[in-house]
């Protein structure tokens, strides 16, 4: 009964210095610390928080944010509630977030005025190693901006031209039938002639002729020049008969027409006379057009278009509408316009020839061309070449490009044998 009565008034004690003043516990009568609304001292004691399992802390209803237990299951230790979980207090403390950083580009605008590149920084929040958006410290951010345009510097000096050119190579060791030498350099001097100390030994090809092939066989005997006569005779017609000739003595003691003035010529009789008569060039007839304006000699006939020789001897292919036939040519310029330098396709880097009397039109100036650098033979080579346009069967396409063909250089129409004006429909005569 004693002791029930010591521990109700204890109580009213504790209760009374709770609405005083702060609590104090301790065993040398010392009172609570002004700030503190509970003082415990003890030198040879420790406070017991309450202890309790997993369970029985997640079962505690609307617990108060800074609640303190101890849990006795699990991960053993002190647990706090910091408002929304449960949080262990781990002696070793958290690990801290990484610093990461992010480039980008910056344009030409307020932060850089003539672009540059962003930097940002921040904190790896969800630890994926990438500064997502969200996770950038804008008070960090920097700019690393481009420099202003410096001024044009003077003009470097024009670069050269490269040339070819090709030669016979006989027989040996580079060529065994014998072939042709293709030698390439530049053109230090610019005279437009690859000469000979411009030649870049490196750069020689040589297009070889193949082997001999085997004998054919012996062909039947043809017409021609019989066999005989004797000096002074005459080669003359029997008949209408192609090639049927023999020999013939001029009658009458006359004498042969003088052969000045006559190269070239064949002497034919009528049996009594003898005279020079000039060869006839064989062809598929005279190409006219509406005017009766001689176009040339027809070569070949096609569905779209003819070829002649003209009165120059220059080859060139005319549409029978009177347009002149599309093709591929390349151009250093990107636009295939005028003043540029053009290559007539060939669709290899190989070396292969053209004969130089074959005359190019060039669809978006109207103009005519010829083969380049063409040899004593009149044999022009296709060349390697690097180009920014092509002309493509009725269009321009611009674009750096590498490929193989012939340089083309200008030749007017009167030099090329083309009339000035030509009108469709032509005739063949």
């Amino acid at each position: 009964m004693l002791k029930k009565l010591l521990l109700s008034s204890s109580l009213l004690f504790i209760s009374h210095l709770v609405f005083s003043q702060g609590v104090a516990i301790n065993e040398d009568n010392s009172s609570a610390a002004a700030s503190a609304i509970l003082d415990i001292k003890s030198t040879t004691k420790g406070m017991l928080a309450p202890r309790m399992t997993a369970a029985q802390k997640t079962a505690i209803t609307s617990p108060a944010t800074g609640l303190l237990i101890y849990q006795t299951d699990g991960t053993a230790g002190f647990y706090y509630y910091n408002g929304s979980a449960w949080t262990f207090i781990n002696a070793a403390g958290q690990n801290g977030l990484n610093s990461l950083s992010r480039t980008s580009v910056e344009t030409a605008g307020a932060n850089c005025a003539t672009g540059g590149i962003k930097v940002e920084y921040g904190l790896d929040l969800n630890s994926n190693g990438v500064l997502n958006v969200g996770e950038e410290n804008a008070t960090l951010t920097k700019y690393v901006c481009n420099g202003a345009t410096g001024a044009t510097g003077s003009a470097g000096a024009n670069g050269l031209n490269s040339l070819s050119r090709t030669t016979t190579e006989a027989a040996g060791a580079n060529c065994t039938n014998g072939g042709v030498k293709v030698e390439y350099g530049l053109d230090t001097n610019s005279n437009g002639t690859l000469d000979a100390g411009e030649v870049n030994a490196t750069l020689t090809k040589y297009v070889c002729n193949g082997a001999a092939g085997a004998t054919g066989a012996t062909g039947a005997t043809g017409q021609g020049v019989p066999v005989g006569g004797t000096a002074g005779q005459v080669l003359t017609k029997i008949n209408s008969t192609n090639y049927n000739t023999q020999w013939t003595t001029v009658s009458g003691g006359g004498s042969l027409p003088t052969q000045t003035g006559n190269a070239g010529k064949y002497l034919t009789t009528d049996g009594t006379n003898a005279n020079w008569a000039a060869l006839q060039n064989t062809s598929l007839g005279t190409l006219k057009d509406a005017n009766n304006v001689v176009l040339g000699k027809v070569i070949s006939i096609g569905t779209g278009e003819v070829t002649v020789v003209s009165s120059t001897g220059y080859f060139y292919s005319i549409g029978w509408d009177g347009a002149f036939p599309d093709g591929q040519i390349y151009y250093s310029s990107t636009t295939c316009g005028v003043g540029t330098s053009r290559w007539l396709n060939a669709g290899t880097t190989f070396p292969y020839p053209r004969y130089v009397k074959f005359v190019v039109h060039d669809p978006p100036t109207g103009n005519f061309y010829i083969t380049a650098n063409a040899d004593a033979n009149g044999i022009s080579l296709n060349v390697p070449f690097t180009a920014n346009s092509i002309w493509n069967y009725g269009s321009c396409s611009s674009g750096s490009q590498s490929n193989g063909g012939w340089l083309l250089t200008p030749i007017t129409k009167a030099a090329a044998g083309i009339p000035t004006t030509i009108t469709p429909p032509f005739t063949i005569e």
